[in-house]
Protein backbone atom coordinates (compact mmCIF):
# COMPACT_ATOMS: atom_id res chain seq x y z
CA UNK A 1 0.00 0.00 0.00
CA UNK A 2 3.03 2.54 0.59
CA UNK A 3 5.05 3.24 -2.71
CA UNK A 4 7.89 5.83 -3.51
CA UNK A 5 7.31 9.43 -3.06
CA UNK A 6 9.10 12.28 -2.29
CA UNK A 7 9.04 14.38 1.19
CA UNK A 8 8.22 17.90 1.32
CA UNK A 9 11.89 18.69 1.54
CA UNK A 10 12.84 16.65 -0.79
CA UNK A 11 13.52 13.30 1.27
CA UNK A 12 12.46 10.20 0.92
CA UNK A 13 10.47 8.19 3.10
CA UNK A 14 10.63 4.51 3.77
CA UNK A 15 7.09 2.62 4.75
CA UNK A 16 8.42 2.24 8.41
CA UNK A 17 9.26 5.86 9.22
CA UNK A 18 7.46 8.69 10.51
CA UNK A 19 8.03 11.79 10.37
CA UNK A 20 8.16 14.96 12.97
CA UNK A 21 8.02 18.65 12.31
CA UNK A 22 9.76 21.46 14.42
CA UNK A 23 8.79 25.32 14.20
CA UNK A 24 10.41 28.17 14.45
CA UNK A 25 10.90 29.39 18.12
CA UNK A 26 11.05 26.07 19.26
CA UNK A 27 13.07 23.19 20.06
CA UNK A 28 14.43 21.08 17.47
CA UNK A 29 14.72 17.23 17.51
CA UNK A 30 18.01 17.54 19.39
CA UNK A 31 16.94 20.34 21.61
CA UNK A 32 18.24 23.35 20.50
CA UNK A 33 16.26 26.10 19.59
CA UNK A 34 15.52 26.82 16.08
CA UNK A 35 16.21 30.15 13.86
CA UNK A 36 13.36 32.42 12.95
CA UNK A 37 12.06 31.18 10.04
CA UNK A 38 13.25 27.98 10.11
CA UNK A 39 11.69 24.35 9.99
CA UNK A 40 13.23 20.94 11.11
CA UNK A 41 12.43 17.33 10.80
CA UNK A 42 13.04 14.58 12.34
CA UNK A 43 12.47 10.64 11.49
CA UNK A 44 11.25 7.85 13.55
CA UNK A 45 11.97 4.50 12.02
CA UNK A 46 9.44 2.42 13.33
CA UNK A 47 9.54 -1.68 13.44
CA UNK A 48 5.98 -2.81 13.76
CA UNK A 49 6.91 -6.76 14.49
CA UNK A 50 8.63 -5.04 17.60
CA UNK A 51 4.64 -4.17 18.69
CA UNK A 52 3.08 -7.41 18.24
CA UNK A 53 1.51 -7.24 15.12
CA UNK A 54 -1.25 -9.73 14.79
CA UNK A 55 -3.57 -10.65 11.84
CA UNK A 56 -7.21 -10.41 11.87
CA UNK A 57 -9.59 -12.36 9.41
CA UNK A 58 -11.91 -10.26 6.94
CA UNK A 59 -15.69 -11.57 5.70
CA UNK A 60 -17.04 -9.86 3.13
CA UNK A 61 -20.84 -10.04 2.52
CA UNK A 62 -22.08 -8.61 -0.35
CA UNK A 63 -25.88 -7.14 -1.22
CA UNK A 64 -27.94 -7.77 -3.98
CA UNK A 65 -31.08 -7.59 -5.81
CA UNK A 66 -31.91 -3.89 -4.90
CA UNK A 67 -31.27 -0.81 -6.74
CA UNK A 68 -28.06 0.36 -6.55
CA UNK A 69 -26.44 -3.22 -5.72
CA UNK A 70 -23.56 -4.34 -4.88
CA UNK A 71 -23.35 -3.16 -1.70
CA UNK A 72 -20.86 -5.13 1.02
CA UNK A 73 -20.22 -5.10 4.79
CA UNK A 74 -17.05 -6.57 6.25
CA UNK A 75 -16.79 -8.24 9.99
CA UNK A 76 -13.63 -9.08 11.52
CA UNK A 77 -12.24 -11.97 13.73
CA UNK A 78 -9.98 -13.04 15.57
CA UNK A 79 -8.38 -15.88 13.22
CA UNK A 80 -7.35 -17.90 16.62
CA UNK A 81 -11.05 -19.31 15.91
CA UNK A 82 -13.07 -20.52 12.61
CA UNK A 83 -14.98 -17.49 11.42
CA UNK A 84 -18.86 -18.42 13.20
CA UNK A 85 -20.64 -18.32 9.68
CA UNK A 86 -23.66 -20.09 11.32
CA UNK A 87 -23.77 -16.85 14.05
CA UNK A 88 -23.34 -14.14 10.81
CA UNK A 89 -26.62 -16.22 9.17
CA UNK A 90 -28.27 -15.75 12.21
CA UNK A 91 -27.77 -12.29 12.68
CA UNK A 92 -28.93 -11.72 8.70
CA UNK A 93 -31.68 -13.71 9.63
CA UNK A 94 -32.71 -11.23 12.12
CA UNK A 95 -32.71 -8.69 9.32
CA UNK A 96 -35.24 -10.69 6.43
CA UNK A 97 -38.36 -9.03 8.41
CA UNK A 98 -37.45 -5.40 7.45
CA UNK A 99 -35.82 -5.96 3.47
CA UNK A 100 -37.50 -6.82 0.53
CA UNK A 101 -37.57 -10.44 -0.50
CA UNK A 102 -35.56 -9.50 -3.94
CA UNK A 103 -32.15 -8.64 -1.52
CA UNK A 104 -29.92 -11.37 -0.77
CA UNK A 105 -26.94 -11.50 1.66
CA UNK A 106 -23.77 -13.62 0.37
CA UNK A 107 -21.94 -14.71 2.81
CA UNK A 108 -18.36 -16.54 1.46
CA UNK A 109 -16.82 -19.59 3.39
CA UNK A 110 -13.34 -17.86 2.69
CA UNK A 111 -11.82 -13.87 2.85
CA UNK A 112 -8.75 -11.82 3.27
CA UNK A 113 -6.18 -11.74 6.15
CA UNK A 114 -4.83 -8.84 7.14
CA UNK A 115 -2.32 -7.28 9.37
CA UNK A 116 -4.23 -4.93 12.19
CA UNK A 117 -1.32 -2.62 12.26
CA UNK A 118 -1.05 -1.67 9.10
CA UNK A 119 -4.04 -3.15 6.99
CA UNK A 120 -1.64 -5.14 4.39
CA UNK A 121 -3.12 -7.99 2.95
CA UNK A 122 -1.04 -11.01 4.94
CA UNK A 123 -2.69 -14.07 3.83
CA UNK A 124 -6.46 -15.86 3.72
CA UNK A 125 -8.79 -18.01 5.36
CA UNK A 126 -11.41 -19.90 4.66
CA UNK A 127 -13.80 -22.34 7.02
CA UNK A 128 -16.95 -23.68 7.19
CA UNK A 129 -19.57 -23.35 3.72
CA UNK A 130 -20.80 -20.86 2.17
CA UNK A 131 -24.69 -19.45 2.37
CA UNK A 132 -26.85 -16.84 0.85
CA UNK A 133 -29.69 -15.46 3.39
CA UNK A 134 -32.68 -13.62 1.65
CA UNK A 135 -35.06 -10.93 2.32
CA UNK A 136 -38.42 -12.06 3.77
CA UNK A 137 -40.26 -8.72 3.66
CA UNK A 138 -42.09 -8.80 0.95
CA UNK A 139 -42.67 -6.74 -1.95
CA UNK A 140 -43.52 -3.51 -0.44
CA UNK A 141 -41.74 0.16 -0.72
CA UNK A 142 -38.64 0.24 -0.25
CA UNK A 143 -36.27 2.95 1.17
CA UNK A 144 -33.16 2.93 -1.28
CA UNK A 145 -30.58 4.84 0.42
CA UNK A 146 -31.90 4.55 4.61
CA UNK A 147 -32.22 2.08 7.17
CA UNK A 148 -31.03 1.17 10.51
CA UNK A 149 -27.24 1.30 11.96
CA UNK A 150 -25.93 -1.59 14.73
CA UNK A 151 -23.16 0.45 16.65
CA UNK A 152 -20.75 -2.34 18.13
CA UNK A 153 -19.32 -1.60 21.62
CA UNK A 154 -15.57 -2.65 23.32
CA UNK A 155 -14.26 -2.29 26.00
CA UNK A 156 -10.64 -1.82 25.12
CA UNK A 157 -8.90 1.57 25.02
CA UNK A 158 -6.98 2.11 21.85
CA UNK A 159 -5.18 5.81 20.83
CA UNK A 160 -6.76 7.49 23.88
CA UNK A 161 -10.61 5.77 23.27
CA UNK A 162 -12.73 2.67 23.02
CA UNK A 163 -13.22 2.55 19.66
CA UNK A 164 -16.70 0.97 17.94
CA UNK A 165 -18.02 -0.36 14.74
CA UNK A 166 -20.73 0.22 12.83
CA UNK A 167 -23.00 -1.67 10.46
CA UNK A 168 -25.49 -0.26 8.37
CA UNK A 169 -29.07 -2.37 7.80
CA UNK A 170 -29.42 -0.29 4.38
CA UNK A 171 -32.00 -0.51 2.35
CA UNK A 172 -34.99 -1.34 4.30
CA UNK A 173 -38.64 -1.42 3.57
CA UNK A 174 -41.08 1.38 4.35
CA UNK A 175 -42.40 -1.22 7.33
CA UNK A 176 -39.48 -0.41 9.30
CA UNK A 177 -39.97 3.33 9.68
CA UNK A 178 -42.03 5.05 12.10
CA UNK A 179 -44.18 8.26 11.13
CA UNK A 180 -41.83 10.64 12.19
CA UNK A 181 -38.51 9.42 10.51
CA UNK A 182 -37.51 6.93 13.01
CA UNK A 183 -37.23 3.18 12.63
CA UNK A 184 -39.90 1.58 14.75
CA UNK A 185 -39.53 0.02 18.24
CA UNK A 186 -40.34 -3.08 17.04
CA UNK A 187 -37.28 -3.00 14.42
CA UNK A 188 -35.07 -1.45 16.59
CA UNK A 189 -35.54 -4.45 19.37
CA UNK A 190 -35.74 -6.58 16.50
CA UNK A 191 -32.59 -5.85 15.19
CA UNK A 192 -30.85 -4.97 18.77
CA UNK A 193 -31.40 -8.47 20.07
CA UNK A 194 -30.35 -10.26 16.75
CA UNK A 195 -26.96 -8.04 17.52
CA UNK A 196 -26.66 -8.76 20.80
CA UNK A 197 -27.23 -13.05 20.53
CA UNK A 198 -24.45 -12.37 17.30
CA UNK A 199 -21.98 -11.15 20.25
CA UNK A 200 -22.94 -14.25 22.72
CA UNK A 201 -22.45 -16.49 19.63
CA UNK A 202 -19.22 -15.16 18.62
CA UNK A 203 -17.58 -15.98 22.05
CA UNK A 204 -14.65 -13.02 21.94
CA UNK A 205 -13.66 -13.64 18.54
CA UNK A 206 -16.04 -10.83 16.62
CA UNK A 207 -13.58 -7.32 16.84
CA UNK A 208 -13.49 -4.16 15.40
CA UNK A 209 -10.62 -2.59 13.70
CA UNK A 210 -9.18 0.61 14.55
CA UNK A 211 -7.82 1.44 10.90
CA UNK A 212 -4.66 2.56 11.08
CA UNK A 213 -3.17 6.41 10.56
CA UNK A 214 -1.18 7.24 7.57
CA UNK A 215 1.16 10.57 6.69
CA UNK A 216 -1.25 12.49 4.11
CA UNK A 217 1.88 13.34 2.11
CA UNK A 218 3.53 10.41 0.28
CA UNK A 219 4.66 7.72 0.40
CA UNK A 220 1.66 7.71 3.25
CA UNK A 221 3.75 6.08 5.62
CA UNK A 222 1.64 5.15 9.16
CA UNK A 223 2.27 7.31 12.21
CA UNK A 224 0.25 5.30 14.21
CA UNK A 225 -0.39 1.49 13.92
CA UNK A 226 -3.80 0.14 13.87
CA UNK A 227 -5.36 -1.64 16.47
CA UNK A 228 -8.58 -4.18 17.25
CA UNK A 229 -10.58 -4.58 20.06
CA UNK A 230 -13.10 -7.47 21.08
CA UNK A 231 -16.87 -6.64 20.62
CA UNK A 232 -18.43 -6.92 24.04
CA UNK A 233 -22.11 -5.30 23.32
CA UNK A 234 -23.95 -3.42 20.31
CA UNK A 235 -26.78 -1.01 20.37
CA UNK A 236 -29.25 0.17 17.80
CA UNK A 237 -30.46 3.84 18.14
CA UNK A 238 -33.55 5.15 17.64
CA UNK A 239 -33.23 7.06 14.02
CA UNK A 240 -32.84 6.71 10.14
CA UNK A 241 -28.99 6.06 9.33
CA UNK A 242 -27.73 6.88 5.68
CA UNK A 243 -25.39 4.86 4.16
CA UNK A 244 -22.62 7.18 2.12
CA UNK A 245 -20.49 4.26 0.89
CA UNK A 246 -21.83 0.67 -0.56
CA UNK A 247 -18.52 -0.36 1.07
CA UNK A 248 -19.11 -0.23 5.17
Amino acid sequence: MDGGGRGGTGTSWGPSEARSFYKAGGSGPNGHQLAPGSVETSTRRINWSKIGAVSLNRLKIAWSGWPGQPGYTQLYFDPASPVPLTAVSALLTTWKAYTPNSLSWSIPNGGDTIDETTGDLTGSWSNGSAAIVTGGGGGGSLVGSSGAVISWRTSSIIDGHRPHGRTYVVPMLAVAFDTDGTITSSCQTTLLNGALSFVTAAAGAFEVWHRPKRDPNPPHAIIRPGGRAPVTGALVPDLAAVMRSRRQ
